[in-house]
């Protein structure tokens, strides 16, 4: 049986001020005040900042692209496989 698009990785909504882009990923690194962490898919809940003048890092799916954005400052959300990004 063929796994569809839901079966793997996450849902990463990003959030911004005039504009939500929902995209499915596989991981995705963040740099909080107090470190980096990398999330996947069954991650455990979790609320941090994200660190101002930093960079985001995840890899899209289907096609495995890296993909790295300028990061200002915001907040992050994950809770069953979808992790909410919210940029100022």
């Amino acid at each position: 049986m063929k796994k569809n698009n839901t079966d793997t990785g996450l849902e990463l909504q990003i959030l911004r001020p005039y504009e939500k882009e929902v995209i499915r990923v596989s991981w995705f690194e963040v740099k909080s005040p107090t470190g980096e962490f990398i999330v996947s898919r069954d991650h455990l809940p979790l609320v941090s900042t994200i660190k101002e003048r930093t960079k985001l890092q995840y890899e899209r799916l289907p096609d495995k692209k890296l993909v790295e954005l300028d990061a200002y400052g915001g907040f992050l959300k994950v809770q069953n496989n979808i992790a909410i990004l919210l940029f100022a």
